[in-house]
């Protein structure tokens, strides 16, 4: 018992002793003395008056953030020592700053501006530079981003889209020279329907419309010698491979070597593949579908001269629209080189 009130006696000797010394350092503690860093003086132009050089770095592009690459630099003539900002407004989306920086020697000094902000538009906007009350303009050029469809579909009609086809001679069979048609948000009516007009630079007009489900239509102005003007499904993008659709029958004449005979015909198209490369443009287009285009003609007497009209087939490419038209019966053969969709 004596052993343990002699352990506890040391204990709270110990601990006045170091309570004691803690007083007696708090009242000797002198705290250091606030150092209050000036602003520095100086501005942007030199001793005669003029701006400095500007320097632009990085590439500024519409719609894309600036990083770290987006930065300007500047030449600020220091008078005095100490704090400073060098700033811009806000223009077309952007802005340049430094953080509060400190300086300690005078003279002319490079100082660097990080770039903030997103671009709004391709354009070139002139912005100021400020340091105190000196200021410098500088020009920045933004860029156009990278062009995006605003269509996604196999066969985009957007008012300012083109598709450039050569007719490239295939295998000897034709010479033809490049075809361009444009879709400048032009309609026509027919049958109740509007459709989009394509016109080619040779004054050919194509009608067109789809219904966003996965089905495109062409008003077909005499498609050929044997069909008249009519509406037909030219692809539907919700078919599988192998699967097909045709037109009603239609009753018509043919004038053949000059007897006219009475026939009946049936347009049939059918997805020969899908999700398939078209290898014959540089880089290469995926999401393309192949379709088969089949006239099936007969007389009444139920003889079958279908075999005489060779199938036309057809490529199209999503986002993009027909690649590819071969029409061996008819002499036509057409293939995209070039296109811009809106």
């Amino acid at each position: 018992m004596k052993k343990c009130i002699g352990i506890i006696m040391v204990f709270i000797v110990a601990i006045c002793l170091i309570s004691c010394g803690k007083e007696t350092s708090a009242e000797s503690y002198t705290p250091p003395a606030v150092v209050t860093v000036p602003y520095a003086k100086g501005s942007l132009h030199d001793s005669t008056g003029n701006c400095q050089n500007i320097t632009i770095h990085g590439s500024f592009v519409s719609g894309v953030a600036l990083n770290t690459t987006n930065y300007i630099t500047a030449q600020v003539n220091f008078t005095t020592a100490g704090k400073y900002v060098v700033y811009t407004y806000t223009v077309n989306g952007c802005w340049f700053s430094t953080d509060t920086l400190t300086t300690t020697t005078t003279g002319t000094q490079t100082v660097t501006l990080k770039g903030h902000g997103i671009s709004t538009k391709a354009d070139t906007a002139q912005f100021s530079l400020n340091y105190l009350n000196s200021s410098c303009s500088f020009n920045l050029i933004t860029t156009p981003g990278p062009h995006i469809p605003s269509e996604t579909d196999y066969f985009p009609m957007t008012s300012g889209s083109y598709i450039l086809y050569k007719r490239d001679s295939v295998a000897d069979r034709y010479a033809m020279t490049p075809l361009r048609f444009s879709f400048n948000g032009l309609t026509e009516i027919h049958n109740r329907k509007v459709y989009n007009l394509a016109t080619s630079n040779e004054k050919d007009t194509s009608y067109y419309r789809k219904d966003g489900l996965g089905h495109y239509y062409e008003y077909a102005k005499k498609l050929s010698s044997i069909l008249p003007s009519l509406e037909y499904m030219m692809l539907d993008d919700t078919k599988k491979t192998g699967e097909s659709w045709q037109t009603d029958t239609i009753y018509t004449k043919y004038n053949y070597f000059g007897t006219i005979t009475d026939i009946k015909v049936v347009l049939r198209c059918s997805i020969l593949a899908k999700n398939v490369t078209f290898n014959y443009i540089t880089p290469s287009l995926d999401s393309t579908i192949k379709v088969e285009e089949k006239l099936l003609v007969y007389d009444y007497l139920g003889n079958d001269f279908s075999s005489a009209l060779i199938p036309t087939t057809v490529y199209y490419t999503k986002k993009v629209g027909m690649v590819e038209f071969d029409a061996p019966t008819y002499n036509v053969y057409m293939r995209a080189k070039g296109w811009y969709i809106q």
